[in-house]
């Protein structure tokens, strides 16, 4: 059994790695995908360099992995509208072309992203729901999914979709939410700086450990394998409950033993509170979050405590 994991240098493609290094069976190959940052070298795997734009260098990707499983975590969530759509909507259609013309059996799951929905009034936000984006990434991986649904049926290929909501856990980038409250909370208690800078800590998201996730999109791979009532099923996965950055903050209190002084600089919200319905996964998948939230926070603050200070 071959199993390609794309975008596998990324966060959430790390995760995913050590997942699988601990439940995949010893004859099974683990390939990962990186476009320019290399995998860290602790993790076993097998290393293929690709641009995913370029479909001659996907093409190979495939040829080279024989995958029977395709796990595709690579994108981008930030940049110019060109790259976004680049490198996640045009990826993706050379990706399932390359299924289709060197592995049409494989199963693929399709990473997207809760940013489809857009600003949902009726929660928790159930699959049904129609998508909506109001953010250009949202757009993105909306058009994303519709052109490989489109391929899926119009070709017969074993197609599942996962819309994540928001991921957090140990190592994450400041560029996002909690891996931001985190770097800042460790900046101040090493007097690199004096307050938390916050925006809109009253936004409620639905938080979830990428540990959890990445066991998510997993049974949801193997579901689609076995199961093909799952073709061309989206999958919503998080927490099922919505925290905001104040509770959030609180926790982190708790947890150091210490407050933290906030200045709240209050921006446009978009989307003031989003919530996964995720009935459909725990049923389906049996799967179910085992991380609380408490438990991801206090290990993101170890991880963040034992980071070198920055020169």
């Amino acid at each position: 059994m071959n199993v390609l994991v794309t975008g596998a240098s990324g966060f959430t493609g790390q995760s995913m790695l050590r997942y699988l290094n601990g439940i995949l069976p010893a004859d099974a190959a683990l390939i990962a995908h990186y476009r320019a940052s290399p995998v860290p070298s602790g993790i076993p795997c097998t290393r293929l360099r690709a641009n995913l734009r370029s479909a001659a260098e996907t093409e190979s990707m495939i040829r080279a992995s024989e995958p029977d499983y395709i796990l595709h975590l690579a994108g981008r969530t930030r940049g110019s509208r060109d790259d976004l759509f680049a490198d996640n909507t045009l990826a993706a259609g050379n990706l399932i072309d390359a299924v289709r013309g060197a592995a049409d059996s494989a199963v693929v799951l399709l990473v997207s992203s809760a940013a489809v929905y857009g600003n949902a009034g009726d929660l928790p936000v159930p699959e049904t729901t129609h998508i909506a984006p109001v953010s250009t990434y949202g757009a993105a991986k909306a058009a994303e999914e519709l052109l490989v649904y489109a391929e899926m049926e119009r070709y017969g290929l074993r197609i599942s979709i996962a819309r994540p909501f928001n991921l957090c856990g140990p190592g994450q980038s400041g560029a996002f939410a909690l891996g931001s409250v985190i770097r800042q909370a460790v900046a101040i208690e090493r007097h690199e700086q004096e307050t938390l800078q916050l925006a809109n800590i009253d936004s409620r998201r639905d938080f979830i450990d990428v540990r959890d996730a990445v066991r998510a999109f997993w049974a949801i791979a193997a579901h689609t394998a076995f199961d093909s009532a799952c073709r061309g099923v989206r999958f919503n996965v998080g927490s099922g409950a919505s925290t905001s950055v104040r509770e959030i903050l609180q926790m982190i209190e708790a947890v150091a033993g210490r407050s933290y002084p906030v200045s709240a600089h209050p921006s446009p919200e978009l989307i003031p509170a989003q919530t996964a319905d995720i009935t459909r996964i725990c049923t389906v998948c049996r799967w179910k979050p085992e991380w609380t939230l408490e438990r991801t926070m206090e290990s993101m603050l170890a991880a963040e405590r034992e980071t070198p200070r920055t020169p």
